[in-house]
């Protein structure tokens, strides 16, 4: 969808002469980019196992300084040499590439909340019938009556 919405709107830019509606217009492309960062984000933290998660983040942060740092130059040296429309159009095109791959892909298409090898994640120990609590106001009395707290709240990391 993000990718859809910039190769779309991103010519459209090519029309718009008032300086107002153009920057509605990379607004609007700008506003779909932080939902889908964060959406990628989480997904890949939750579906990366703990002891590889650091790497994951270093990487991710590797390729995204790099990009930032190597974007800006590539699009003024493609402003210099083809000029701002045919750069814009070139972005655009190399955008709708990326959409369609993207669209196509069954990994991509498949992005669904992680669940574990073996299905979803199990409830943690001592979790009550039915899931919750029974008072969000008193403690929980587990198995052998002391008082621990919601174990849906408290439950123990992996």
């Amino acid at each position: 969808m993000v990718f859809w919405a910039m190769a779309v709107l991103a010519p459209v830019s090519l029309t718009v002469t008032n300086g107002l509606l153009l920057g509605l217009l990379l607004a609007g492309m700008a506003f779909f980019a932080s939902p889908a960062n964060t959406a990628v984000s989480t997904y890949q933290l939750l579906t990366t196992p703990d002891r590889l998660r650091g790497r994951l983040s270093g990487i991710t942060g590797l390729v995204s300084g790099v990009s930032a740092a190597l974007g800006p130059l590539a699009g003024g040296l493609t402003m210099e040499w083809a000029g701002p429309r045919w750069t814009i159009v070139a972005a655009a095109a190399g955008t709708a590439v990326i959409a369609v791959v993207a669209t196509l892909s069954p990994t991509l298409r498949g992005f669904n909340p992680p669940q574990g090898e073996d299905g979803p994640a199990p409830k943690p120990a001592g979790t009550p019938p039915g899931g919750r609590c029974r008072s969000s106001s008193g403690p929980w009395d587990d198995e052998g009556g002391r008082r621990t707290g919601c174990p849906l709240l408290h439950a123990p990391r992996r």
